[in-house]
């Protein structure tokens, strides 16, 4: 499942429901605070419980006689989902280990049913545990879900250098680079917000919408842009969501929309999130109803916390008897 959908986009979707108010660049922040409410929102998609079959990873580790410890590399790992033991002649061959928050070392070996993390270095390197310490060669298989990317830019790299531009044609303009754009064949930008920077002249600067695009040419929905030859500017892709694929925008739509609300509109912010955390707890993937309530009512419980906070703040002070 493919993700095109970028965070600028969304941001700029979402600028007519707050009055088209800033969403980056406030208080002279550079890109704030919309690129720290994205990551935000991913993390809120991606952290336990939820569990999705596109953010899902596989790993197996062999185990040794006498050795409770495991070291190994797994940059991407967020959490982990579930376990198995498995073993050619076992009955039955593959049993699912009990995961726990954390297992002393085991003194006694026997066949492993219960797995713990120990350990994680920061850098990639996650240290699992298991009780009992093995008295055989099996393989354990780790069924993890993925930690969410960061974003560090709403922008990130260059898709090419600009060598020219066409005066804009009923509310488009096209970007030329002789030595292509990466990803532009046959339509590969359309849909995307793409930024255009150091153009000579600043009516072809700015975001804009990608139409249409080719292995050299780039069509923008810029209906001011004028027409210029030799060094022409750079063209950089907007950061997408990705990993999460464009048929959830539904979901950081509405996280972006309540989180910007905060900033502005408060009773809007605590009725946007609600439908947030509902949204996402709606279309989450293996959660029983009572995890789903527990979930929401955790939620619920800290916008209502935060209401009162807000309530406090603003309230006028008593005046002195």
């Amino acid at each position: 499942m493919a993700t095109k959908n970028t965070i600028q986009g969304t941001m700029n979707w979402a600028a007519a429901f707050i009055l088209n108010r800033p969403s980056s660049g406030v208080a002279g922040a550079y890109q704030e605070p919309g690129l720290t409410i994205a990551n935000l929102i991913m993390s809120t998609i991606l952290a336990p419980p939820f569990a999705w079959q596109w953010n899902r990873s596989i790993f197996n580790v062999a185990t040794s006689v006498g050795q409770s410890d495991y070291t190994v590399s797994l940059p991407n790992f967020g959490w982990l989902e579930k376990a198995t033991l498995s073993l050619s002649g076992m009955t039955p061959p593959v049993v699912e280990l009990q995961i726990s928050p954390l297992i002393a070392a085991s003194g006694k070996n026997n066949r492993p049913f219960k797995i713990a993390m120990v350990d994680d270095d920061n850098a990639g390197n996650v240290t699992f545990r298991l009780m009992a310490i093995p008295d055989q060669v099996y393989t354990v298989t780790l069924i993890y879900q993925k930690a969410p990317v960061q974003a560090t830019t709403l922008f990130g790299a260059s898709l090419g250098s600009i060598t020219s531009i066409a005066a804009a044609v009923a509310g488009s303009t096209v970007y030329t680079a002789s030595g292509g754009f990466t990803g532009g064949a046959a339509n590969g930008l359309v849909g995307q917000y793409l930024i255009i920077s150091t153009a000579t002249s600043s009516a072809n600067n700015g975001i804009f919408f990608c139409t249409a695009s080719s292995a050299t040419t780039i069509t923008l929905n810029n209906q001011n842009g004028m027409l210029q030859a030799g060094a022409a500017g750079t063209a950089q892709a907007g950061t997408t969501w990705a990993p999460i694929p464009d048929k959830y925008n539904f979901l950081y739509e509405r996280g972006m929309l309540a989180h910007l609300h905060a900033i502005y509109d408060m009773a809007t912010y605590a009725m946007e999130l609600q439908l947030f955390f509902r949204q996402l707890v709606n279309c989450s993937e293996g959660l029983s109803d009572t995890a789903k309530a527990i979930f929401l009512e955790d939620r619920l419980d800290m916008l209502r916390t935060e209401a009162a906070a807000q309530a406090a703040s603003t309230a006028a002070p008593k005046r002195a008897q």
